[in-house]
């Protein structure tokens, strides 16, 4: 990721939103929900801007879930027979699927 330091795709890309479930209480980080309380609570689902998931998964306050555009079943499918897996409905509206993808397989 360092080499697409100034790439607005892979600024794109590290944005996007992953679904993370925290495990303890985490102080002072309330505002990542949005609301008003000022901590975050155990068992909290938040989705997350994929840049901030690394530092959550090192450091065991949160476990984070494979969007399903890359989960274990696309991965298969991909595998067996790319040519069936219609791509449009696993990348939405926007483009930054493959490099978002690429930074996912680093973790």
């Amino acid at each position: 990721m360092d080499d697409d330091y100034y790439s607005i795709d892979a600024i794109l890309a590290q944005n996007q939103k992953v679904q993370c479930a925290f495990k303890t209480d985490v102080p002072d980080l309330g505002y990542l929900d949005g609301g008003s309380d000022r901590d975050i609570k155990a068992l909290s689902k938040l989705q997350l801007p994929f840049w901030l998931t690394p530092m959550l998964l090192m450091s065991d306050f949160a476990d984070c879930t494979v969007p399903q555009a890359f989960n274990q079943r696309v991965r298969n499918a991909l595998n067996a027979d790319p040519k069936s897996v219609k791509l449009s409905g696993l990348v939405g509206s926007g483009g930054p699927w493959y490099a978002f993808g690429k930074m996912i397989a680093g973790i």
